[in-house]
């Protein structure tokens, strides 16, 4: 039997989706293709674009880097969009927030970066963790508290097979939960020929204790482990899937999973198609990217959000 679902929202571009709270925010593209934006929808359906803008580079890979973001809780837990903006273009990043859904950001303090966005950010209260730092990739700089300094993390040094070629390892995405800070990281496992490899693992902050979750190895299809987010306090999902010849992720491993952190259960909705984008909206529920948008594959008017029970 299918799994129902419906579409909610039209999208230019293939890109990431982001929830917290019944909101839901999501990567896009002006129609004209040369300004990256985000739309926000409000817990009734309501959907508006935030006023943050970055420019379309000429030669963008097909999965846009556009402008990264989070939603999460601010520090008293108004629902708030966490956004890595450089202005003017070329000159110095840094992070902003801002409360959803269109109130105008403002600069968090200490949160430079170098003259290109984050890789990644990710907000949880009073907490903000990101990604940016080109000579050290598996690194993550967190702000434990407002006002405080950012600390240099490495989540994932000492538990990774190989660090070779030297751009490897290197941090992919990032999540916060509490304590919990939630990564993929690419690699080369030198246990399978050099190749390359994806892990998704959760550190607790305050003990230091770290446990990987889930590994594939990346293969001409394009295998990742994408986005991973939390359903509620305890259960945290994530998409493993495709991005290439979707051929490649035709078994019962791929698809929606959802992991119980506390019990280890995990279950696996299949899922064989190329979804650049996913989130959590409810207990059994989630939005879902599409798979390409624009050229001779998919009109731009046949890429939407849209969003699917799990039926779990």
């Amino acid at each position: 039997m299918a799994a129902a679902e419906h579409p909610v929202a039209q999208a230019h571009a293939p890109g990431p989706i982001h929830s917290y709270g019944g909101w839901a925010a999501w990567q896009d593209t002006t129609a004209d293709g040369k300004r990256y934006v985000i739309r926000v929808r409000a817990p009734g359906g309501r959907v508006t674009t935030r006023p943050e803008r970055a420019r379309v580079q000429e030669g963008d890979s097909p999965i846009p880097v556009g402008i990264p973001f989070d939603l999460g809780p601010d520090a008293v837990g108004r629902p708030s969009i966490v956004v890595s903006v450089c202005e003017p273009a070329g000159a110095k990043c840094r992070i902003r927030i801002g409360r959803l859904p269109l109130m105008p950001s403002r600069l968090v303090g200490q949160t430079s970066q170098a003259a290109r966005p984050a890789t990644s950010v990710t907000l949880w209260r009073g907490r903000l963790a990101w990604t940016d730092r080109e000579d050290d990739d598996d690194a993550v700089a967190m702000r434990f508290g407002p006002g405080l300094r950012p600390r240099i993390l490495h989540p994932w040094r000492g538990r990774i097979p190989a660090r070779q070629p030297k751009s490897y390892p290197s941090m992919r995405e990032l999540e916060l939960r509490g304590a919990r800070l939630v990564s993929v990281i690419q690699y080369v496992d030198s246990r399978v020929g050099g190749n390359d490899a994806q892990k998704v693992g959760v550190q607790n902050v305050a003990t230091g204790r770290r446990r990987t979750l889930a590994t594939v190895g990346a293969g001409e299809g394009g295998q990742s482990i994408l986005a991973p987010q939390f359903f509620d306090g305890r259960t945290l999902g994530w998409l493993t899937t495709c991005l290439g010849d979707s051929s490649g992720c035709s078994g019962p491993k791929w698809g929606f999973v959802r992991r119980d952190l506390r019990t280890a259960a995990t279950r696996i909705v299949p899922d064989h198609h190329a979804h650049h984008g996913w989130a959590p909206i409810g207990p059994r529920a989630v939005l879902t990217g599409p798979e390409t948008c624009g050229g001779d594959v998919t009109p731009y008017w046949e890429c939407v959000i849209k969003e699917r029970a799990l039926g779990l």
